[in-house]
C-alpha cells in the first residue's frame, strides 16, 4: 500500500516542469554507477542531475537545501539525521569492504604503533567509525591516539609532510597512497558488511518526487549490472573519471560490493540485516564520540519505498 501511495503521489494533474532532482557524489569507486548510467545514457538528465562535491562541502550543502539527495556512510547519515530527522536513508549504494582504511605513514607498520600518535580523521562520523573499530580490534581505546580533524582534501599533505602518523581514507587516495610507500593498518575487509553508502533524501523529496527518486535507482540498477556483465569494458569507461586505470579500477572494485535491487530492498526492510545491525552499532559510537546526543533512533531514517515501487 505504501509503495502504490507513493507512486500515485508523483503523477498528480498536470503542472511546470520540475526542475532535475540534484544528488551530491563525492569522487568515489562506491558511487561510479551513477556516472556510468549517465555515460551510457540510462539516467534521465532532465530528471536528475549529479553534482560532484568533497565530503563537508556536499554534507553542508545538503544541509542547506542546495542538494536533494546525498550518498553518505550509514555513519554520516546517522550523524545527519541527529541534526534533521526529515532525513530518509532510501537506497543502500555500495558495502565497503576493504575500499575504505587506516594508513601509515613513515615507521608505522601496525595500529598499536598508534599508541600516543596523531590520526587525522576527517570530520564526519563514517571516518571516526573506521578508526575506532581499528583501535578495539587490537585493545587500544579512543584515549590511546589523538584524533586531528581534517578535510579529506588535506590527508595526503597531512601524511606526506609527517603531521600525523596515519589518515583514515578511501579509493582512490587510498591506493594512490599506498603507491607511495604508505603502510595499510586496517581497512574494511576486516569488518565485512559494517561499512554501507547509502542515499540519504528527506521525507518531503520521497513524497513529492517519487519519479526522480525511481529515475535514479531504475538507471543505477541498470548499470550495475553492466558493470557485473562487462567489467573490463566497463572499467574502461569508469577510469578516467577516478583518474586511474583501467586495470587499477577494477582492483579497487574488489574492495566493494554493490547490492542488486532484491539484495538492497532486503537490507532496508529487515531490522536484523547487516545494514540496521552497522546502524545500530554506528550509533552507540557516535553517542560515545559526543557527536550525537542519545535516544536518537537513527535506523528510523531506514525508508525502503523508493526500492519498494521499482518494476
Amino acid at each position: 500500500m505504501l509503495s502504490a501511495t507513493l507512486l500515485v503521489a508523483g503523477t498528480g494533474c498536470s503542472r511546470a516542469p520540475e526542475r532535475p532532482l540534484r544528488v551530491g557524489l563525492l569522487v568515489w569507486p562506491g558511487f561510479e554507477p551513477a556516472y556510468l548510467a549517465r555515460q551510457l545514457g540510462y539516467l534521465d538528465t532532465t530528471q536528475v542531475q549529479l553534482v560532484d562535491y568533497a565530503g563537508s562541502e556536499m554534507r553542508r550543502a545538503m544541509r542547506n537545501g542546495l542538494l536533494d539527495a546525498v550518498g553518505l556512510t550509514l555513519t554520516s547519515a546517522i550523524q545527519q539525521y541527529a541534526a534533521d530527522t526529515s532525513l530518509r536513508a532510501v537506497m543502500v549504494l555500495d558495502i565497503s569492504n576493504g575500499g575504505d582504511a587506516i594508513l601509515g605513514g613513515r615507521g608505522v607498520r601496525s595500529i598499536r604503533d598508534l599508541k600516543g600518535r596523531r590520526v587525522a580523521v576527517s570530520p564526519s562520523g563514517g571516518s571516526a567509525y573506521l578508526v575506532m573499530r581499528a583501535l578495539e580490534s587490537v585493545g587500544l581505546h579512543r584515549a590511546d591516539v589523538q584524533h586531528v580533524k581534517t578535510d579529506e582534501t588535506s590527508l595526503e599533505r597531512a601524511l606526506r609532510e609527517g603531521r600525523v602518523a596515519a589518515v583514515m581514507t578511501y579509493e582512490p587516495l587510498r591506493s594512490q597512497l599506498i603507491d607511495s610507500g604508505a603502510t595499510q593498518l586496517f581497512s574494511t575487509a576486516d569488518i565485512p558488511g559494517e561499512v554501507s553508502d547509502v542515499l540519504l533524501t528527506r521525507s518531503a523529496t520521497v513524497r513529492d518526487r517519487p519519479e526522480a527518486l525511481r529515475a535514479f535507482a531504475v538507471a543505477w540498477y541498470r548499470a550495475r549490472e553492466d558493470m557485473r556483465a562487462y567489467p573490463d569494458s566497463m572499467a574502461r569507461l569508469i577510469a578516467p573519471r577516478e583518474r586511474v586505470k583501467a586495470a587499477q579500477f577494477r582492483m579497487m572494485a574488489q574492495g566493494l560490493d554493490w547490492p542488486d535491487r532484491q539484495s538492497g530492498l532486503q537490507m532496508l526492510q529487515d531490522t536484523a540485516s547487516a545494514l540496521f545491525d552497522g546502524g545500530r552499532r554506528s550509533e552507540r559510537l557516535l553517542v560515545e564520540l559526543g557527536l550525537i546526543p542519545t535516544g536518537v533512533q537513527g535506523t528510523r531514517m531506514i525508508d525502503a519505498r523508493v526500492t519498494a515501487s521499482l518494476p
